[in-house]
């Protein structure tokens, strides 16, 4: 074997009587290690051929560790240079985007209508501030016609897996849209021989479910996303409708309705300035009594919320999403993202930034993500999309691609953070973190170092 050394982007956290390492420039690198496996990897400080360790640490199998920490990139080769790779695997990246090989989802807008009137509404606050419509339903042409370029474009690049999202405002105010486009979509892939695995998705308020609508759902296996706040005082607050009601009773019927009907469902939840201090342990006792399986748990606004001490927000954050998970409710949101980048294999902080999908409002207009105030084409120009320069900025927010991150202790696991509404008076989004907010860029690696820290917690293991 080659001789080794320890990645210069090394990075090391003492988590209780462990240590938590990782490579800062690359994601899946994430190992917990004990006292023994770190002093031998101290061994590689400089260049060591393994084999001449193995009498050193019999009881290790140092074979076994050895494979651990080069496939976490721990460990790399004497003299290579990890950021060359990381350049390799970037110009495959970008010629990949040009060809179209990079789109795998597709987010249907299917309105810009709502029933509800929720105060901190990421779709109003773009209709208010960016270039998005302020009104208006997708036609079933406009809708079947972004499906059969986007399915088009996924068989000819023989994509196994595509996605298909609904969202809004509120998509099931034009649910037969939705079930024409479901049809259409089984058509033009299963019934005429192709294998690729389609996923749907929809985001909803839940208050126009119906028996009807719910066993459709569970039919077709929709991933279903309901939002709710807290109970009904803090629910209440912020979720309401036009006249002002709350809207929290309307939102449990669909609720009860859909996991009835055999979905799994994921309640998203917005930690506000409005519910934050009263929302407790005992929601997500009521949650799971409703026979939710799945909980997101996010934050509305970086730039107000960080008026808060942040040592606060995470602690806050961490103790729901651990009394969360140790009564076996799936729970994370796009704060923990950073870490899961640690534990899994990505390029990307979401797939908006590797340009893997795109948002179509009614009109035809592309947009990056359903939380972006531009356009990057229009479903008119389809093929113009992957040589445009719009769709190429956005995609190239992937590994290699962020000079302005180079260097961060969470390089190769923020990436950048989320872009979506980028405006001189600050970011306001449901994605949680920002990109271009150095307040929140100090809140992503504080709430990391903690996870990492806090040898209790059940999150990475």
């Amino acid at each position: 074997m080659k001789r080794l050394t320890k990645s210069k982007y090394l990075k090391v956290v003492k988590r209780g009587r462990e240590f938590a390492v990782y490579n800062s420039i690359v994601s899946g690198s994430l190992l917990i290690v004990d006292q023994e496996a770190l002093e031998l990897l101290e061994k590689f400080s400089v260049p060591t051929d393994p084999e001449v360790l193995s009498k050193q640490y019999p009881r290790v199998d140092i074979v076994l560790v050895i494979k651990q920490y080069l496939k976490a990139n721990i460990l790399v080769q004497e003299n290579v240079d990890e950021r060359e790779r990381i350049k390799r695997d970037y110009i495959i990246h970008i010629s990949n985007l040009k060809e179209g090989k990079s789109l795998r989802g597709l987010i249907l807008e299917i309105t810009k209508n709502c029933n509800f009137r929720c105060t901190y509404c990421f779709a109003r606050e773009l209709s208010l501030h960016g270039d998005r419509l302020k009104s208006s339903h997708m036609s079933v042409s406009i809708a079947k016609k972004a499906v059969g370029l986007f399915i088009e474009n996924a068989i000819k690049n023989e994509q196994s897996e595509i996605e298909i999202g609904f969202m809004g405002g509120e998509p099931l105010m034009c649910r037969k849209v939705i079930r024409e486009i479901v049809y259409l979509t089984t058509s033009l892939v299963h019934d005429k021989g192709h294998r690729m695995k389609i996923h749907y998705s929809i985001t909803t308020n839940a208050s126009l479910v119906n028996k009807e609508i719910a066993n459709f759902l569970k039919e077709y296996n929709i991933r279903t996303s309901v939002s709710l706040d807290g109970p009904k005082e803090l629910n209440d607050v912020c979720r309401v409708y036009p006249d002002g009601r709350g809207a929290f009773n309307d939102i449990i019927k669909g609720l009860k309705l859909l996991v009835a009907a055999g979905n799994e469902v994921t309640v998203l939840t917005t930690l506000t300035d409005k519910n934050f201090d009263l929302l407790n342990v005992g929601f997500v006792d009521f949650l799971i009594s409703l026979g939710v399986k799945n909980w997101g748990l996010n934050l509305e606004d970086m730039k107000s919320m960080l008026n808060r001490d942040a040592s606060g927000i995470i602690q806050k954050l961490i103790h729901l999403t651990g009394y969360a998970l140790e009564r076996n409710l799936n729970t994370a949101g796009m704060w923990f993202k950073p870490v899961f980048n640690m534990i899994n294999q990505t390029k990307s902080y979401c797939k908006a930034t590797e340009g893997a999908y795109i948002s179509v409002e009614p009109d035809g207009k592309i947009f990056s993500c359903s939380r972006t105030a531009k356009p990057i084409g229009n479903i008119a120009h389809f093929n113009d999309l992957f040589i445009s320069d719009k769709y190429r900025s956005m995609g190239s927010r992937v590994i290699g691609g962020l000079s302005e991150c180079c260097g961060c202790e969470v390089e190769g696991q923020c990436l950048g953070g989320c872009v979506a509404i980028n405006r001189p008076e600050g970011c306001r989004n449901s994605c949680g973190l920002t990109g271009y907010n150095k307040d929140a860029c100090s809140f992503t690696k504080k709430i990391v170092r903690t996870i990492l820290a806090d040898g209790s917690l059940k999150l990475i293991e």
